[in-house]
Formats: C-alpha cells, sequence, structure tokens
C-alpha cells in the first residue's frame, strides 16, 4: 500500500497492520480498507484546499496583506496566550477576518489594505517610436539620454 500513500512508519498504519494481524485479516481487505480509508482522506484534503482557496477569493486581490495585517494587530494586543489563541481560533475565514480588520479600522482609522491606484506609464510605446524618429535621437545625446531614462522609468 506504500504505492498508494501509506507509510509503513506511520502509527496508525502501525496500528492497522497489528490489529489485521491480530483477528486475522486478510491482506485483500487490509488493502480494501486502506484504499478506502486513503480516498476518504484525499477527498477531505481536497475539500480543505478547496475551501481555502474559497477564503482567499472572498479576501480579495491582498488577501495576503490583510491576513498579515490581521496577525500583526493580534501580536501587538494587550491580551494573555489564551485570550490571543481565542480569537486567532475564531478568525478561520475570510468573513471573520474582514469582520476583525472593519471593527479595527472603525476603532483606529487604520486603513485595511486595498488595492492601490494602477498607475499608468509615463511613456507609451508609441511615444518612444516618435522619440525614435525624431531627428535628435541620432545627433542629441542628452535627448537620448532623458528618453531611455523615461522609457525605463516607465517600464520598472
Amino acid at each position: 500500500m506504500v504505492e498508494k500513500g501509506l507509510d509503513p512508519e506511520d502509527p496508525t498504519v502501525a496500528a492497522y497492520t497489528e490489529w489485521a494481524k491480530e483477528y486475522g485479516i486478510s491482506q485483500t481487505a487490509f488493502n480494501d480498507l486502506a484504499s478506502k480509508v486513503l480516498e476518504l482522506s484525499n477527498d477531505a484534503n481536497e475539500a480543505v484546499e478547496v475551501d481555502r482557496r474559497e477564503e482567499m477569493n472572498k479576501l480579495g486581490e491582498r488577501a495576503q496583506e490583510k491576513i498579515a495585517m490581521t496577525e500583526r494587530l493580534l501580536m501587538k494586543a494587550p491580551l494573555n496566550t489564551q485570550e490571543r489563541e481565542a480569537i486567532a481560533y475564531s478568525l478561520n475565514n475570510a468573513d471573520a477576518i474582514n469582520a476583525f480588520l472593519k471593527y479595527h479600522s472603525s476603532l483606529t482609522n487604520e486603513g485595511i489594505p486595498i488595492q492601490g491606484a494602477v498607475s499608468t506609464p509615463e511613456m507609451s510605446r508609441s511615444d518612444l517610436e516618435a522619440a525614435i524618429a525624431d531627428p535628435r535621437w541620432k545627433t542629441d545625446p542628452s535627448f537620448r539620454t532623458k528618453i531611455e531614462q523615461q522609457w525605463l522609468k516607465s517600464n520598472n
């Protein structure tokens, strides 16, 4: 069953193996049970990952920043370990995290991470092409340097 994901060193596998030997369970029956347990376990792990992705999507593009802010606020709050753990345990989904951050923001006016304004480049490709077509491009090194710097700045 190693090829299907069972680790012979896992204490759970050892307990099942001992139990199967003790009660005379055949290798076929043991393999059948192990396959079913693995399938259920994999389905549960997949459901947890789907739920995690759904929650991250609910938090939005700045999900990681919101989580980091939540963790930072919990660590700096004047709480004992049990209180901190109780709150952290309750912040297990997007709605709870968003509510916590909104509540904090209402008390402190500290902003919740949001998407920054999209900056528009100072120079477009057509602007660059027009500058290259300018006769000064070939004759004026300072003009060429200025255009190159504008292009680099707008693309970084």
